[in-house]
């Protein structure tokens, strides 16, 4: 991403598609069908989710994971771009797990 001293995510995060949250039709998928998706992704109520994106505008869909009884949330405002200006902060920047976390790893899909 343009203006990043360098790409990557934060080690431990698990990618949830801000869009994942709409239908075709770009209205709010149903309560149950969220959390649904959320579970599958390995997201737990407890402990604490904290959603980040690049700038923290997109994550704020996570008012929609709060609706579905995750109470310990909240949105890093700074997200990717503050993160990623601390040299001091880890950065996972191994492809193999950041394909893997996106859903792009071929070994993770079914033959």
């Amino acid at each position: 991403m343009p203006g990043l001293p360098w790409s990557g995510h934060i080690p431990s995060a698990i990618h949830v598609a801000w869009n994942g949250f709409l239908n075709k039709d770009a209205t709010v998928k149903d309560l149950s069908v969220i959390k649904e998706m959320l579970v599958a992704k390995g997201i737990r109520s407890e402990p604490e989710v904290i959603c980040y994106r690049t700038g923290g505008v997109r994550s704020a869909w996570l008012y929609f994971i709060k609706l579905v009884e995750y109470p310990k949330i909240s949105n890093y405002p700074g997200s990717w771009w503050e993160w990623s200006r601390d040299f001091a902060c880890p950065v996972e920047k191994d492809l193999h797990a950041l394909r893997k976390i996106l859903g792009f790893d071929p070994a993770s899909k079914p033959a």
